[in-house]
């Protein structure tokens, strides 16, 4: 009877409360009209129930949030009607997370955790043990975080906690109290700056990670039971088990982790928000990491509710990538760099029946794209492929005449970008960065011939008839880079600006700032030459002159590495008879040891920055 009793008293002042809240509720809220809406539609709802069960009333419980027992029972407005489409309905288990408000749920539960651990806990001197058992959890969170807590803090912590529920008329100490005592016993100044590692302790242990279950009983999509079987054949059941991120590392040579790799693209690709990709096989031809991979797993409900919208698409996860793969691929039909991607992706998903008809595709779009970027793309892709071509079956004969024929056409291009428009010069930069990669490994090892003469060809073409002298500068360059011009050549061309008229000689910042965007070896090789050229260009030039130039210069130098920049000011100094010369050795190497030797100097110059010699 007792209990009956305070059943009911607590149901009556929940009622009270809640029609409190309805009641103070701001007219003006920009959410009441939606609310209304879904009331109208609850009503229809309930009443259809009824009507259709033929029950009473007084024999329907209605399960609802408590803002909505007082709706308006004497609007008979009907709701809006529902769109058109396909209904699913499925249950989704939530977490702790997830219903708290910190995940921006108006109605949620602040600490979740917490209050599960006192219903578990019963009642009298276990309520007590609760509190310590929280306190504990918090100050071990926050030694993970690198604060240092002892005992003696826990002890205090529970002193002060009893204190203030005494003070403020409780018998037992609430969150609040609790959380206060935490922070008035453990932080030495502000909370949000000393205290900053124990609200994020507090706040985690206070709402929990764990992920609530749908029992096996009731029936799924074929879709999302096609998810959770292979979750569970993967080894991955801890993932979805707690609402935290998990990151895992994959190497796509060993048997488990290309199966895991192949599940985890086919969801990125169905944007399934359970997966994110971390690292990738960069497309430097050079990276050594070409099989590793790292991921982000994080479970969510908008997982399932992903999954349901693609169950449109097919029964299993593979089905789906595969329809949506192949409508993907009519999209982008005359685009070598998208079609190549979609081969990447493909290959990476697993669908080896499907890799003949994309590389045909591929090679359509290859002969029929006139784009530069969108070819220099498709090469890259190519060639990445190319390099584990063993691992993932791919008939590496067909790869290579894909190779070779987008090679060919991408020097074909060059010229029909000479004098192409700002916005697309640093896509272009990009790009024959990468071919002239691509180049510099032709030939060695397994690694497909490419044509280097053809491109050289292409290039100076493009380089003589621009008009753009920033891509004149990186045409030139590029060509410097890969000595077919000297250094003596290259500063010359520089200096040649200043026997132009001066509406064209103040276009040489712009020169200068294309040839350092790609040159590095040649700058630093011929850097005497280059100073001397624009020294010359300084002396020719008047006032507004250089003052137009300036900025691109500026932008030009900003490119080298401090280290290069250093050296260069050193060689200012010497010609100036600021700084007693060095003696300097000539460098005779080849360009590929040349390159090395920089990409050395400048990690040791990385290196060294963080270093303190005082």
């Amino acid at each position: 009877m007792f209990i009956k009793k305070g059943l009911d008293l607590f149901r009556k002042e929940l009622a009270y409360f809640c029609a409190a809240v309805r009641l103070t509720q701001n007219p003006n809220n920009v959410h009441r009209e939606e609310i209304i809406k879904r009331e109208r539609f609850m009503r229809k709802n309930i009443q259809t129930e009824i009507a259709k069960h033929n029950v009473l009333e007084s024999e329907v419980m209605v399960v609802c949030g408590g803002y909505h027992i007082y709706m308006d029972n004497e609007d008979q407005q009907d709701p809006p009607p529902i769109p058109k489409g396909t209904i699913y309905t499925t249950i989704v288990p939530y977490s702790f997370f997830r219903i708290s408000e910190y995940f921006g749920y108006a109605a949620g539960n602040r600490a979740p955790q917490f209050y599960q651990m006192l219903w578990e806990s019963g009642k009298g001197s276990q309520l007590y043990d609760t509190m310590i058992n929280y306190i504990v959890k918090v100050l071990k969170q926050g030694r993970k975080q690198g604060e240092t807590y002892s005992p003696a803090d826990g002890i205090a912590i529970v002193q002060t906690a009893t204190m203030l529920s005494n003070l403020r008329n409780r018998k037992l100490p609430i969150l609040d109290d609790i959380n206060d005592a935490l922070i008035t016993c453990c932080c030495k100044g502000k909370p949000q700056e000393e205290g900053y590692h124990l609200l994020k302790a507090i706040k985690k242990i206070a709402i929990g990670n764990k992920v609530g279950y749908v029992t096996k009983n009731l029936a799924k999509l074929p879709i999302l039971n096609d998810f959770y079987i292979i979750i569970n054949e993967l080894g991955l059941s801890d993932s979805i088990a707690k609402d935290n991120p998990k990151k895992l590392s994959l190497d796509r040579r060993e048997d488990l982790d290309s199966r895991q790799s192949s599940f985890f693209h086919r969801l990125l690709f169905l944007q399934i928000p359970f997966v994110k990709l971390l690292e990738s096989p960069g497309t430097g031809l050079a990276s050594g990491t070409l099989f590793k991979e790292k991921w982000n797993l994080n479970w969510s409900p908008k997982v399932e509710q992903r999954l349901i919208e693609m169950n449109l698409f097919g029964d299993s996860i593979e089905s789906a990538a595969l329809t949506r793969l192949k409508e993907n691929l009519k999209s982008v039909y005359n685009r070598a760099g998208d079609i190549s991607q979609k081969l990447v992706q493909t290959v990476n998903m697993d669908f080896p029946n499907l890799i003949a008809d994309v590389e045909l595709i591929c090679g359509e779009s290859i002969d029929n794209d006139t784009n530069f970027i969108s070819l220099c793309q498709a090469l890259t892709n190519l060639l990445i492929l190319d390099r584990y071509a063993l691992f993932r079956n791919i008939q590496r004969d067909r790869l290579i005449n894909l190779i070779e024929r987008c090679f060919d056409r991408s020097c074909f291009a060059l010229p029909f970008i000479a004098s192409a428009p700002e916005d697309m010069q640093d896509e272009i930069v990009s790009s024959l960065l990468g071919i002239t990669e691509a180049i510099q490994h032709s030939g060695r090892g397994d690694f497909p011939e490419l044509d280097q003469e053809m491109f050289l060809q292409n290039l100076k073409q493009a380089a003589e008839i621009s008009e753009v002298h920033f891509l004149k500068g990186v045409f030139w360059g590029i060509i410097a880079e890969m000595r077919k011009i000297s250094s003596e050549e290259l500063s010359k061309k520089l200096a040649d600006y200043a026997n132009e008229q001066p509406e064209q000689m103040i276009m040489a910042g712009d020169f200068l700032d294309g040839l350092m965007s790609v040159s590095r070896i040649s700058i630093m090789l011929g850097a005497s030459q280059i100073i001397e050229s624009i020294e010359k260009l300084l002396t020719v030039s008047d006032w507004d002159s250089f003052l137009v130039m300036l900025p691109k210069m500026r932008s030009a130098f900003e490119r080298l590495h401090k280290s290069q920049r250093d050296n260069i000011a050193d060689l200012v100094a010497q010609r100036n008879g600021l700084q007693d010369a060095d003696q300097l050795t000539e460098l005779n190497t080849s360009v590929e040891a040349a390159v090395i030797i920089a990409r050395i100097d400048k990690q040791v110059s990385e290196i060294m920055q963080d270093w303190s010699f005082l």
